[in-house]
């Protein structure tokens, strides 16, 4: 899988020189516009109130063609025009490109914000946001989600379409980053071309609980497009890691979450191993960006050498290792369990055994105002949110899953749990702080859930085609 960002290109580039040059027929590549007039200083006024991500406006004046040229991130990286064809024509063949190399597909970057509308217009503002001049206080009606914006996309997956006709060993796929509402990203869901679901990035937090959970679960999988695959993603390089966000201790729980909900994991390098977010003084910042994201963007931690063995560069390596890798690291898990390490192994290995199940139905339940339940097969997964102990039966389930539960995968913070206990589902067990434990139930209890499950949608299935 390649990188692709369609969005932008650098300052610097041959295309970015041209179009300010007005030359090579590069003239309409970038977003540029004339001032919307001029202050008392004779200084030129940006064309509307709209903001760049990264802070400021997302207009910058260029002295040498006397118009201001769009950004939606950093001054540096320029938005392409892609209400020109020419433009739309040349990345398709920056994508045609790449797959002549072999390439499986695409992560297509900061697709949101591919196209723009209304350039003369202002973005509406939220009445009582603050700061004011906060990206996050306008409502970005011209900016984000343009109806253009699924038709480049479309046009995209067509030439992924159109190449897997030249390479039979894999289909090509996209797989697109929108930080959206549920309905925008939905659109997103093409043939070829499928969105990185966010909601356990942007939406769950320490103080999330499993009313919570499982409403945001479940009205994903319900808002799925028919045949559409569902992905899950609790952490990548934008982010503060999971184990920082949430907590260190709910590591594990967070695993069983994306690497058996129905569906695609999605593993940011790190998270296998329960990596935080390292520390980065002000001095060794890389990241231009604010909220400075180089703390989540550490290197990999591999052993207990220098720079965790990722890089032999000792005396400037390009981001400092987070300081505890002598803790944590890919060798001393491996060799120490239980650790994060080989909870991550056994639910691979799980995840994998269940590949087979293409149904996007969830079973799932709320033992508690902190106890979240999902049934996958006949394997429950019962994760605490909370931080105090939690005590249940789980015959308290609206569902059957038998008498008699057996212990599978537990955290290694639920010390009460051993693998192969066997346990009544009518005895109250109490599950430690932010832990999780994946049981084996009754085979045949889980198939009638299942078979049941299964039915109902169908049955709602045939009433929506009805």
């Amino acid at each position: 899988m390649l990188d692709l960002v369609p969005n932008h290109s650098s300052n610097e580039s041959q295309w970015f020189l041209d179009s300010v040059s007005q030359a090579n027929g590069k003239d309409d590549w970038y977003v540029w516009r004339i001032p919307k007039g001029y202050d008392a200083q004779n200084n030129p006024l940006p064309p509307n109130n709209w903001r760049s991500l990264f802070g400021g406006s997302a207009w910058t004046f260029n002295e040498a063609r006397g118009q201001f040229y769009l950004h939606q991130f950093g001054v540096f990286q320029p938005d392409l025009n892609y209400n020109n064809t020419e433009v739309v024509n040349q990345m398709k063949d920056v994508i045609r490109y790449w797959l002549g190399f072999g390439v499986d597909g695409f992560r297509v970057d900061a697709v949101p914000f591919i196209a723009e509308t209304n350039y003369s217009s202002d973005e509406p503002e939220i009445q009582g946001c603050e700061p004011t001049d906060a990206y996050s206080c306008l409502d970005h009606i011209y900016t984000m989600d343009q109806d253009l914006t699924y038709e480049i996309l479309e046009q995209f997956a067509a030439v992924l379409q159109e190449q897997n006709a030249n390479y039979s060993s894999s289909v090509k796929v996209q797989f697109v980053e929108a930080y959206t509402t549920v309905n925008a990203t939905m659109r997103y869901y093409t043939n070829h071309s499928n969105p990185f679901n966010f909601l356990m990035v942007t939406s769950v937090d320490k103080n999330t609980n499993a009313t919570e959970l499982q409403n945001l679960t479940q009205s994903y999988l319900e808002a799925l497009p028919e045949g559409a695959w569902p992905n899950w993603v609790i952490g990548n390089h934008d982010n503060s890691r999971v184990g920082t966000r949430m907590g260190s201790d709910l590591i594990d729980a967070m695993n069983m979450l994306v690497l058996l909900l129905p569906g695609t994991p999605v593993t940011y390098n790190g998270e296998e191993i329960g990596m935080t977010d390292g520390f980065v003084r002000v001095d060794q910042y890389r990241d231009p960006n604010t909220p400075n994201r180089d703390p989540e963007r550490t290197p990999m931690q591999w052993n207990t050498s220098v720079n965790a063995g990722f890089s032999t560069n000792v005396t400037d390596p390009y981001l400092p290792v987070n300081p505890n890798y002598w803790e944590v690291n890919v060798a001393t898990e491996t060799s120490n369990e239980p650790s994060h390490l080989s909870v991550y192994k056994q639910l691979v290995a799980l995840n994998k055994e269940l590949a087979a199940s293409t149904s996007t139905n969830l079973t799932s339940a709320v033992l508690s105002d902190w106890v979240f339940a999902f049934l996958r097969d006949n394997y429950l997964v019962v994760v605490n949110l909370n931080n105090e102990v939690e005590t249940f039966a789980l015959n308290a389930l609206n569902f059957s899953i038998g008498d008699s539960v057996t212990v599978k995968i537990p955290s290694i913070n639920s010390l009460n749990f051993k693998v192969s206990d066997s346990i009544s589902t009518s005895t109250n067990i109490s599950l430690y702080p932010r832990s999780g434990v994946v049981f084996t139930t009754t085979s045949s209890a889980a198939a009638v859930t299942a078979a049941i499950s299964l039915l109902l949608a169908s049955v709602c299935l045939s009433l929506r085609r009805l």
